[in-house]
């Protein structure tokens, strides 16, 4: 026997090393020492581990449902510009009179009178025709946005409205995930009922089978044992 074969052996009938090994910790790379963890610790172990998994999702699941609060409702935008005033704004713009009319002497004097003041009055008019342009533009514009901030808060409601039954559904969702999970269990569960019955009919079968040729073993052994036993006598005639 060669020296490592020996060693081997000397291991061997000294429990040092387990049938199946040639080294400390086996081919499987066991750690010298170690043990499998019985079966109903490790059955105890997971559902603790599944009790805690599921007590952290509902506690996750109430903090979520706590944290969705009811959406806003959005205030409708300010009112537009008036414009009850601005027809006769444009009815009265031009303060110019009339050209002046007649003869003689009044029309000198009402002449005199024009071009003195015209000038001023005149002045005025463009004034008074430009602000009241400005104020129609003004008009116009405020009411195209009036009408734009009335358009964004009916869509601002809405999308609001639809997150927040979003959330709503979310939250339904997120709650029958446990159940659904729990219904996943209890079919695996029946399919393991299936199995084990399966197995425990294979068991039975066999067990029976057993007994039969226990009980015809011991039918032939006592048969046996009635025989007379043969003898070989060479002086009996």
């Amino acid at each position: 026997m060669r020296g490592s074969d020996a060693n081997r052996a000397g291991g061997a009938e000294r429990g040092e090393w387990g049938p199946a090994s040639d080294a400390p910790g086996g081919p499987r790379g066991e750690a010298p020492g170690s043990e499998l963890e019985p079966l109903a610790a490790r059955i105890a172990r997971l559902k603790a581990e599944r009790d805690e998994a599921h007590a952290r999702y509902n506690q996750a699941l109430t903090a979520l449902d706590r944290a969705i609060r009811p959406g806003p409702i959005v205030p409708p935008p300010i009112a537009g510009i008036d414009p009850h005033q601005l027809p006769a704004l444009n009815g009265a713009w031009n303060i110019l009179p009339a050209a002046p009319e007649g003869s003689g002497v009044g029309r000198k004097l009402t002449a005199f009178i024009w071009r003195v003041i015209g000038p001023y009055l005149q002045r005025q008019v463009t004034f008074n025709s430009l602000l009241v342009d400005h104020l129609n533009r003004a008009a116009a514009a405020a009411r195209e946005a009036h009408a734009a901030s009335e358009a964004l808060a009916a869509t601002l409601q809405e999308q609001i409205t639809a997150t927040s039954e979003f959330q709503t559904q979310l939250i339904l969702f997120l709650q029958q995930i446990t159940p659904y999970v729990d219904t996943s269990a209890r079919d695996a569960a029946g399919r393991s009922l299936i199995v084990n019955e399966a197995l425990s009919g294979l068991a039975d079968g066999a067990s029976k089978r057993w007994e039969s040729l226990a009980a015809r073993q011991n039918r032939i052994e006592s048969a046996m044992a009635a025989l007379p036993s043969a003898r070989t006598d060479p002086e009996q005639p």
